[in-house]
């Protein structure tokens, strides 16, 4: 038997939500306070253009070679009349880079859940490895279960309401203290910052980490009912619903902390109720979001081990080596997560290094 696809247009805003609202957003105060408001105000309705213009054209893409259903082999059939050399740097550069982006972002993503966790229970005192071990055997039935990313239809609208609550909550707690409660201490907002290059870099690349859907669209394209829908699902519903958060984050978070803010949004309010709220939304849109990449790049491996029509199998051999392949990513991107324990400054880096 094969696996069941066909994802509603519906649903599939809600997987790009999933995919593109990552751990981004979370730091975007900080990159916000390196440029000022007005200018992050222009440079994220830029991004948001050349991000839906990227998208459009991989979905025309898409179009022309229906049969093609991952970033990889998108990529060699739009270069099938190339010269042999081009097409043989497509065949082996175009995976290592999707793959190698993927696999550093879950580790990032874990380190999120273990962030979120040691916020969720902070009178329990163990070390952040040990957080992000306990958020890795959450993960493992989640991924273990599901070889689809519509499979769990449920937890991608629970992801969706999480992200509001991961943004509404902590501005919430700020508007409700107000400005002068909220601002950290020698903390002032500009509208135009002082500008250095270092800091004009740093913005720029968590900015664009957040951005950085291009790499997951194929795949969430070649799941739907109807491809043709997708242009609706990403620039109708996706993407406002993007901008939104985005600004709302990024704005009004540093208009209430100032350029002192560090971290994550959450990181910014003091234990109680609310950071509590705040850290449980974390966890399950983390969780979500790793979910949903974590299961293209273990498709891709499952069908490299073990043979390539395996991951359109409903089988118990096809879900015995699925089991296996997700314990050992797993695993791999807990000890990604331990090697930049910072969160800005890992977000920082893998915009940097592996979105361009």
């Amino acid at each position: 038997e094969k696996l069941k696809f066909g994802n509603s247009m519906h649903l599939t805003a809600g997987i790009i939500i999933a995919d593109v609202v990552g751990a981004g957003i979370l730091s975007l105060a900080v990159a916000v306070a390196k440029l000022g408001w007005s200018l992050a105000i222009v440079g994220l309705l830029l991004l948001l253009a050349l991000n839906i213009h990227v998208a459009v054209l991989i979905w025309r893409v898409k179009m022309d070679f229906p049969e093609a259903n991952t970033y990889a082999e998108l990529m060699e059939a739009g270069f099938a009349r190339a010269p042999m050399c081009q097409r043989q740097f497509v065949a082996v550069f175009t995976p290592v880079a999707q793959h190698t982006n993927l696999f550093a972002i879950l580790g990032l993503y874990m380190l999120s859940i273990g962030r979120a966790l040691a916020s969720l229970f902070p009178d329990l005192h163990m070390c952040l490895p040990t957080w992000t071990l306990i958020g890795s055997l959450l993960l493992l039935p989640m991924v273990a279960g599901a070889r689809t990313m519509g499979k769990w239809q449920v937890l991608i609208w629970l992801n969706v309401a999480t992200i509001g609550g991961t943004v509404l909550i902590p501005l919430l707690y700020m508007s409700r203290n107000g400005v002068d409660a909220s601002r950290l201490s020698n903390s002032a907002v500009y509208a135009f910052a002082p500008l250095e290059f270092a800091s004009i870099i740093s913005a720029l690349s968590t900015f664009t980490f957040a951005f950085s859907s291009q790499l997951m669209l194929v795949e969430i394209m070649s799941e739907m009912r109807d491809v043709a829908e997708f242009p609706r699902a990403f620039i109708g519903i996706a993407s406002p619903f993007q901008i939104i958060a985005y600004l709302a984050v990024g704005i009004l978070g540093y208009v209430y902390l100032g350029d002192k803010v560090t971290g994550m949004i959450g990181d910014n309010i003091p234990f109680g109720y609310a950071s509590s709220g705040a850290a449980f939304c974390v966890l399950v849109h983390m969780l979500v979001t790793y979910l949903i990449k974590c299961i293209v790049i273990s498709r891709a491996f499952h069908g490299t081990v073990v043979y390539k029509d395996v991951v359109n199998e409903d089988s118990p051999v096809a879900w015995t080596s699925w089991v296996v392949i997700v314990t050992f990513l797993i695993g791999c991107t807990y000890m990604i997560s331990q090697l930049v324990p910072f969160f800005a400054d890992a977000v920082e880096l893998l915009g940097a290094l592996t979105t361009p």
